[in-house]
């Protein structure tokens, strides 16, 4: 008995610790990362992700709109109809990939950034 439960607290140390990696990778990286709901409701972003969707830098202040209405907001995302139902894309058992782009309106200098989603 006392092998055993050894044995599931290191297991559970070690995901844990892989758990806390993950994390501090996201937090750390230089692309944003998000976590969504299956409502399309942003539950994480780091700072990187924050700063391109134009949401609070404040990490403890709550996201109240949804990824399509955040992006929508910041970015023209291209083709239209893909983006219009993209929660059923992802959620589809014959998912297809499907390219997606998101650009931000012209720059003074006439160049779009575009984003591949």
């Amino acid at each position: 008995m006392r092998v055993q439960s050894i044995c599931r607290l290191n297991r559970y140390r070690s995901l844990l610790l892989e758990r806390m990696r993950f994390w501090r990778f996201v937090e750390r990286s230089s692309d944003g990362f998000l976590v969504l709901d299956d409502r399309d409701q942003i539950r994480y972003a780091n700072a990187k992700a924050r700063a391109l969707l134009d949401l609070p830098s404040d990490e403890t202040h709550p996201i109240m709109d949804s990824f399509l209405n955040s992006v929508t907001r910041c970015y023209q995302c291209e083709p239209a109809e893909v983006w219009a139902d993209w929660t059923t894309d992802c959620t589809s058992p014959q998912r297809v990939p499907v390219c997606r782009w998101s650009g931000r309106p012209p720059l003074p200098a006439g160049r779009p950034g575009w984003r591949w989603t």
